[in-house]
């Protein structure tokens, strides 16, 4: 294979096979050591691709992609965001001055990292393994292989659409000699959530069950921290509802997610669970008369995990109902492998940390490959 891929909901990652020196004129590339894979940054030098697309306001029928389309939502746009969820579906997404499905959302976006790694490598590329999450079912699996063939990638190989949790579980028997290896493979990314059950036996990896839910992710995090927000609005009278359908209250909508965001990752990084974080806007939202609001609100970690204890809880209930279907009990596992972006938040660590106290988290990066392991912090969700 030329590439892989791992198209996720939120951040996108390129990679390709062993140690590469990247065209003198691209930024250079990511070595992983122990997976033996070079990543290919984006054209500014980010390891990750944010999975945004939006039309260009200066050409028309062209596009913007990444780090460029995500910035418009801060000259008042609403980039198409989160597409991925919505594959193997016929609900049409706003882009431009019509709609498209995420298939077609998923296939502007690939042939644009297509492009990205022909111009990094100096050379064609013309296949790729491209990821997928465990919970897609087949009409999903078949929309995103369709995709990748729209952006110009022969995809003729049946194993070049490849499980998530199970590309991070291959990445990471490469540098666990042991065998038999039972490994637990929570993937937790910006819109979905996997958690699959893998042996090694004789060295060879079997998949045994796996679970999920394909709407859960880092996405519904920020989204509650929203609503949080709506709320302290609403007591206060400074809360004016947003009409989705309307394109400049998309737009507000997309910067509001993007500051949530912002805020969950500061309270990640918060000192202490009581430590408090800012909320602040200006001249995002308005009232009810069209006047810019000011918003300066602050909340504690302990309490953003508060609101998130119904997602986490349904994550842990897909872990149990994984090994339920393995037969495999909880303290028989080797490994708990923490893959995408959303996972590697403390409250996630934590949780995991009490739940699977007999096998220890090992913290993976958004591709689930080669991180440094480190045991979870003591705090509990």
């Amino acid at each position: 294979m030329d590439i892989g891929i791992d198209l996720g909901t939120t951040f996108s990652v390129i990679a390709v096979a062993g140690r590469v020196e990247l065209a003198p004129d691209y930024p250079a590339g990511l070595y992983l050591d122990e997976c033996d894979v070079t990543i290919i940054p984006t054209p500014y030098g980010d390891e990750t691709f944010p999975s945004v697309v939006i039309d260009d306001p200066e050409r028309p029928g062209e596009h913007l992609f990444g780090l460029d389309a995500a910035q418009q939502a801060q000259e008042g746009r609403a980039p198409v965001m989160f597409s991925k969820r919505k594959i193997g579906t016929r609900e049409g997404i706003p882009l431009g001055e019509g709609e498209v499905l995420a298939r077609d959302v998923a296939a502007l976006f690939l042939a644009y990292l297509k492009q990205c790694a022909e111009q990094a490598l100096g050379r064609p590329v013309e296949r790729a393994v491209v990821t997928h999450p465990a919970y897609f079912d087949r009409g999903a699996v078949e929309e995103t292989r369709e995709a990748a063939v729209q952006a110009g990638f022969d995809m003729s190989e049946p194993d070049q659409m490849l499980m998530e949790p199970v590309a991070a579980a291959l990445a990471y028997a490469r540098t666990d000699a042991r065998d038999p290896l039972r490994i637990l493979t929570y993937d937790l990314g910006g819109g979905t959530f996997d958690v699959t059950y893998l042996e090694r036996r004789g060295g060879v990896i079997d998949m045994r069950a796996f679970d999920g839910n394909h709407l859960l992710g880092g996405f519904n995090f920020d989204r509650e921290l929203v609503y949080w927000l709506r709320q302290r609005l609403e007591a206060q009278g400074r809360w004016r509802t947003l009409d989705e359908e309307d394109p400049d209250d998309r737009g507000r909508l997309a910067r509001l997610l993007q500051a949530a965001e912002t805020v969950k990752l500061n309270l990640a990084g918060a000192r202490s669970d009581t430590t408090p974080v800012d909320f602040r806007l200006q001249y995002v939202l308005t009232d009810a008369q069209g006047r810019p609001l000011q918003v300066n609100e602050r909340l504690t970690r302990a309490e953003f995990v508060e609101l998130l204890q119904p997602y986490l809880q349904d994550t842990l209930d897909g872990c149990r109902r994984a090994l339920r279907k393995a037969g495999v009990e909880a303290d028989a596992l080797d490994e708990v492998l923490l893959v995408g972006g959303s996972s590697q938040a403390p409250w996630v660590a934590a949780c995991l940390a009490a739940e699977f106290a007999a096998a220890e988290p090992s913290t993976r990066v958004a591709t689930g490959c080669c991180s440094t392991r480190r045991r979870p912090p003591s705090w509990t969700c």
